[in-house]
């Protein structure tokens, strides 16, 4: 019981990175000692089990039903899950509320943790070939292209979301690299917000009486989509990823770092829609930002030990 709250709390910490844009998830997996765990765990995930279901009346498919589910380690993965959803859904509520108090000094604030993780983690590499320097502009221009085209014209489609959560989801095995700010990159993020909101409020509502299965299921699709492409994105875009940093690490670092500074047009151009004449402005949007360079200043020098 001691290690399942363990885990429990250390998936609390995760979903705390997770849900804000710049602070990795990955990172606190590492932080926590449970990285190279949750890697392999992912790594050992596989459909052979769902063979067994409609044969679970037998022992002896219900033996092997449990075994592979072991060989998985799907108990670890299950209670690191609840962890960080239960601290992503604690969260959504206020950022969404930040969102709608002061956009601008939020934007910065995300601004200043994504690029000083992308800063803090080009220490990481050697761009020192015309190859990796290429390769840094390209990724870069490509993400400050896509990026843009993403916020204005992507939508919120249910393919689009499906889409959006097997990427997302990527960042479990990106050390560095945080989901959420995937999502932000694609236009997704506060929409999402408010999505994950309005299901649990109408969940609370369902619980008291105050809403019908019908307005759960209207609410419940988007986020039932969303998941339904972070599992996938789980045993096939996470594979991909992880294949190509063992085979080339520096080059993939350098492209995901990289992708991540073209994506810093996003939280740019909101800052910049929020503009206001004075100087209060300004300075409230450059402190904003300075915290956020901060806190990841903070983080990266408790955790300079770290192999990223």
């Amino acid at each position: 019981m001691r290690a399942l709250a363990t885990v429990l709390l250390k998936g609390a910490a995760m979903g705390v990175a997770e849900i804000i844009p710049g602070i990795s998830g990955g990172t606190i997996a590492l932080i926590t000692g449970i990285y190279d765990r949750l890697v392999a765990a992912i790594a050992a995930l596989h459909p052979r089990p769902l063979g067994h279901l409609p044969y679970l009346h037998h022992r002896a498919h219900r033996t092997a039903f449990i075994e592979e589910l072991r060989s998985m380690d799907i108990g670890f993965l299950i209670t690191l899950g609840l962890g960080m959803a239960a601290m992503v859904i604690i969260l959504a509520r206020a950022i969404e509320r930040l969102f709608e108090l002061a956009p601008g000094a939020t934007y910065a604030f995300f601004a200043g943790l994504i690029g000083a993780s992308a800063i803090i983690l080009y220490k990481e590499v050697q761009i020192d070939t015309p190859l990796r320097i290429a390769l840094a502009i390209v990724a870069a221009a490509l993400a400050f292209i896509l990026s843009g085209l993403a916020a204005d014209g992507l939508g919120h489609s249910l393919p689009v979301l499906f889409i959006a959560g097997a990427i997302a989801i990527t960042a479990l095995v990106l050390p560095g690299v945080s989901g959420s700010f995937l999502l932000l990159a694609m236009g997704q993020y506060e929409y999402m917000l408010g999505v994950l909101n309005d299901f649990v409020d109408t969940v609370h509502g369902l619980l008291t009486g105050g809403a019908s299965l019908g307005t759960l299921g209207d609410a419940g699709v988007p986020v039932g989509v969303f998941l339904t492409g972070a599992v996938l994105g789980l045993v096939t875009i996470a594979h991909v990823v992880n294949y190509a940093l063992r085979r080339a690490r520096e080059l993939t670092l350098i492209v995901l770092i990289s992708l991540m500074v073209g994506s810093l047009r996003v939280p740019g151009e909101e800052v910049i829609d929020t503009y206001q004449p004075g100087l209060r402005w300004l300075s409230i949007i450059m402190v904003a930002g300075l915290v956020g360079v901060g806190a990841i200043l903070l983080l990266d020098y408790y955790t300079d030990d770290l192999a990223y």
